[in-house]
């Protein structure tokens, strides 16, 4: 046998298995869902910079992974951020740069006063910015706006950079002598990519810092991204394993953490020098509006009423919205819809019933909530007064607790007021408990009942709680009758509570010790 040709079968298992050992090791550091991503909220904390130079600079780096060894053709790169200004500096918001020039350059996003910049390097010619695409655009109130989304796009078919500030593009160009269809690769293997900063830092230790203020979900694609993608997904929270996505920093990791979690599960980030996640004030603004925006009324007599509300949404991205009631009544009403999709300024209607005998104050909440999670709902209240023929000075009688023994107070007394607000005559013929816990009587002064309220009159009565002999939570309703024609009118439910201080209990726990024997002394 040829002595080649045996070497070679004897290489090909050994190539063959490196190759599957490759691959083994890639697949296992890629994990989706990543195990770090427990909190996936588009609100919380954000990646925090404080110190840009020296060698306690702030910065976090990304390790080398093989998925950003594999950028080629094309790449985004986003984030929302709050910087802090640095008059005169460039402070470096991430990429793949440095150090020296050309040989480890390839991608890189900065700010340097007001303006924005996306430089990217072309590969084999080494010709430093003659050969580089570089696209700026000038943010006057780049440090006064507060948080603002940046977007750094490139793709090697039409080999154009482009910039996109809050969802809008404001910058595009290509190299026309050196135009880049490919990203160049970098020379180091061991350079790996960097947020905050990147690796040409000290290639001007005078002019160059890493960035100061915060950043916020923070993404990078192996794909250009269309502006209906950057405008609309900036406001929304990813779920880290979207087509293309190989990156995904929400920085909601607690503080004490050394390393921000990626949510695709392809990355490392380790926080360098003190770095950290600490509370952002960044909010998402709502794109829609619901009309009205609150409801204040009053129902006389009624018990069965709707309300119809419009949801308009302005955004150009629409949104999907689900909708639920909340608060103190909410099990008065019902939706005739729990969710919406909403297209831009295409206004929907849903109507929300009430369906109540309950007098007097009835409060509960209308939440509209983007069903991703990201923004804060838009809460409608629901304000309504109840009214029936009769009114009452209360809708409800919750007594404090009486402790049983206890001389100095044993009753305790709550007052009702019940006034005629019609323009005619109103007979109360009695009233009473589901139970005998309550008794009541007529107010001092005041006649019993039956008694007939002329319009504007009213009578006052006592609702009397005695101490009881144990431990015991009450539950019942004073039921006031009268020809008053309003459903519910006269329903007013009652709390009250005994409690003993000293228990003595037979020794089967259960039974109470009503007498004790003692041996003659």
């Amino acid at each position: 046998m040829n002595i080649r040709c045996s070497r070679a079968l004897l290489a090909l298992p050994f190539c063959i298995l490196f190759a599957l050992i490759l691959l083994s090791s890639r697949s296992a550091r890629a994990q989706f869902p990543a195990k770090c991503d427990k909190d996936n909220s588009c609100i919380g904390n954000a990646l925090t910079i404080q110190v840009t130079q020296g060698k306690g600079a702030q910065y976090v780096d990304i390790d080398t992974s093989y998925v950003l060894r594999a950028l080629d053709t094309a790449l985004t790169f986003e984030a929302w951020i709050n910087p802090t200004p640095q008059p005169g500096k460039r402070q470096f918001v991430g990429g793949l740069w440095g150090p020296n020039q050309d040989n480890n350059d390839q991608w890189v996003v900065y700010i340097q006063d007001n303006e924005l910049v996306f430089a990217l390097s072309a590969p084999g010619s080494f010709k430093g910015d003659l050969d580089n695409t570089i696209v700026q655009a000038l943010i006057p109130d780049l440090y006064t706006r507060g948080w603002v989304h940046i977007a750094a796009v490139w793709d090697g078919t039409s080999t154009q950079g482009r910039l996109f500030v809050d969802g809008k593009e404001v910058a595009r160009t290509s190299n026309a002598q050196y135009p880049i269809s490919h990203l160049h690769p970098i020379e180091s293997m061991t350079l790996g990519m960097q947020l905050a900063s990147c690796n040409a830092l000290y290639d001007d230790s005078s002019r160059f810092r890493t960035f100061l203020g915060q950043l916020d979900e923070i993404r990078l694609w192996r794909r250009a991204l269309s502006q209906h993608e950057i405008e609309c997904q900036r406001l929304l929270s990813l779920e880290g394993n979207e087509p293309g996505l190989i990156m995904y920093f929400r920085c909601n990791d607690p503080a004490g953490t050394q390393f921000l979690c990626d949510a695709a599960g392809n990355m490392i980030g380790s926080m360098r020098s003190g770095a950290h996640c600490e509370a952002s004030n960044r909010v998402v603004p709502l794109t829609y509006t619901v009309s009205p925006a609150a409801i204040n009324t009053s129902l006389a007599c009624t018990s069965d009423t709707t309300f119809t509300f419009t949801i308009t949404d302005t955004s150009f991205c629409g949104d999907n919205v689900d909708l639920s009631i909340g608060g103190a009544s909410a099990g008065l009403f019902t939706l005739s819809k729990n969710s919406l999709s909403l297209s831009q300024n295409v206004p929907q209607q849903v109507t929300v019933r009430m369906h109540a005998n309950q007098i007097g104050a009835i409060s509960a909440d209308l939440a509209a909530t983007s069903a991703n999670r990201c923004g804060a709902p838009f809460n409608v209240p629901l304000n309504i007064n109840r009214t029936t023929q009769l009114s009452y000075s209360t809708g409800s009688i919750k007594f404090d607790t009486l402790y049983v023994g206890c001389l100095e107070t044993r009753f305790l007394e709550d007052t009702v007021k019940i006034c005629n607000i019609t323009s005619s005559s109103v007979t109360i013929s009695g009233a009473g408990f589901d139970s005998n816990y309550f008794t009541w009587h007529p107010g001092g002064g005041f006649s019993g009942l039956p008694i007939t309220l002329k319009p504007g009159d009213c009578w006052i009565m006592l609702v009397h709680f005695a101490q009881l002999d144990s431990s015991r939570t009450l539950y019942d309703t004073l039921r006031i009758r009268s020809d008053d024609k309003c459903p519910g009118s006269g329903i007013i439910p009652v709390y009250g509570r005994s409690q003993e201080v000293i228990a003595l209990l037979a020794t089967d726990g259960k039974h109470h010790v009503d007498t004790m024997a003692f041996e003659a002394t």
